[in-house]
């Protein structure tokens, strides 16, 4: 008979991170099988993060077959129980400590939100059925909520001219954002010299989550004078005076 694990385990991570176990019945626990998996520490690289963990892979009990195996797949499901990453599932030797490292760009990928990560471990071996050894597995399955927030992302999608109703013209700057309510846009541009030719001081704060933010500069100093030629400007750009991004754009003034 079968049986996944009884719940043993909850950890206070960071990012809100829980550890849990499901659990229906059966006379097989994980002892029996030795398999053990231990919560290693989070961390993250290149823009991913990774939630680490270690399986001591076990063996199907009593099993004397060739065929021993313990199957170890990864997945994510949102708050609605859709699947929404899958690391795929492999396999191990029997009695084997095996570490699984399944990293994502959380951030990027994923609204703010309460996801489930899914670890299932297979054990697989024979058993007596009366008649010979038949192959038959033990599945367990381990799952840890995530909760994320994602960060405030912004992205500067274009610029374009735009006539102005006096019949002038300017350029506007035409920014992509996501998560970035309540936060100021800031901007910088320097001319093909490096020099500061302007800088805006913030303006009101977006006041909806996602979408495209603009305004506009007319192609004068920030200090004053003469309007400034047209060119390639390097333009950086931040929220709430952090983190800024660059780009280079040519810029046409007239």
């Amino acid at each position: 008979m079968r049986k996944f694990l009884k719940p043993f385990l909850s950890l206070a991570l960071v990012c809100a991170l829980l550890f849990a176990l499901s659990t229906p019945g059966g006379a097989v626990n994980s002892s029996d099988c030795g398999l053990t998996l231990t919560k290693n520490d989070n961390y993250s690289k290149d823009g991913c993060d990774y939630r680490s963990f270690t399986i001591n892979t076990g063996k199907y009990p009593g099993s004397y077959g060739s065929g021993d195996k313990t199957k170890v797949l990864v997945e994510l499901f949102d708050a609605g129980g859709k699947r929404v990453v899958n690391w795929g599932e492999k396999v191990y030797e029997p009695n084997t400590k095996i570490t699984r490292n399944p990293g994502y760009n959380y951030n990027e990928n994923l609204s703010s939100g309460t996801y489930t990560m899914k670890v299932t471990v297979t054990v697989v071996g024979e058993k007596w059925s009366g008649y010979g050894y038949v192959l038959d597995e033990l599945k367990f399955v381990w799952n840890y909520t995530i909760t994320h927030t994602q960060a405030a992302i912004i992205n500067l999608d274009k610029v374009e001219v735009v006539r102005n109703n006096d019949g002038t013209y300017s350029n506007k700057f035409i920014y992509g954002h996501s998560g970035a309510k309540g936060q100021t846009v800031y901007m910088e541009l320097y001319d093909a010299n490096g020099r500061l030719v302007f800088k805006s001081s913030g303006s009101s704060p977006i006041s909806y989550t996602s979408g495209t933010y603009s305004f506009t500069w007319g192609g004068y100093p920030s200090g004053g004078g003469m309007r400034c030629q047209s060119g390639n400007y390097t333009i950086k750009y931040w929220l709430g005076g952090k983190n800024p991004k660059q780009a280079t754009r040519y810029l046409n003034i007239y």
